[in-house]
């Protein structure tokens, strides 16, 4: 699968999914198709680096139709701003978070990890 196909097939899967998502107390939504490999879990920031990565295609004659999509996620952002602020005030935070976990266990694991590194 191209990576634009995935992205692709992510927003499809999440968007319907959105307002509920927006509503919910959860912050990692699990999409309904989250037992697919590689399917990232819902969050406000993974729409929008994802409809980023969607609206860079170089190529027109293939994301001519992505425009729609785009258009329901615009739709729900202003129609639920406060939920959708409210995510973002919290999902930012939550992955500095793992950002900070996940160097400090580099630190104190550091030999574990320079072994892997070539093959990362």
């Amino acid at each position: 699968m191209r990576p634009y196909e995935a992205d692709l097939h992510y927003l499809k899967q999440a968007v319907p999914e959105l307002q509920s998502y927006l509503l919910s107390k959860e912050l990692y939504w699990p999409v309904s198709g989250q037992h697919e490999p590689g399917l990232q879990r819902l969050t406000v920031g993974n729409v929008l680096l994802t409809e980023a990565r969607l609206k860079a295609y170089p190529h027109p004659e293939i994301s001519a139709g992505w425009g729609d999509l785009f258009e329901q996620i615009a739709s729900v952002r202003h129609d639920w701003q406060t939920h959708w602020q409210h995510k973002v005030l919290h999902e930012f935070p939550s992955r500095l978070n793992i950002w900070r976990d996940h160097l400090k266990e580099l630190h104190t694991n550091e030999s574990t990890f320079r072994q892997h590194y070539p093959t990362q």
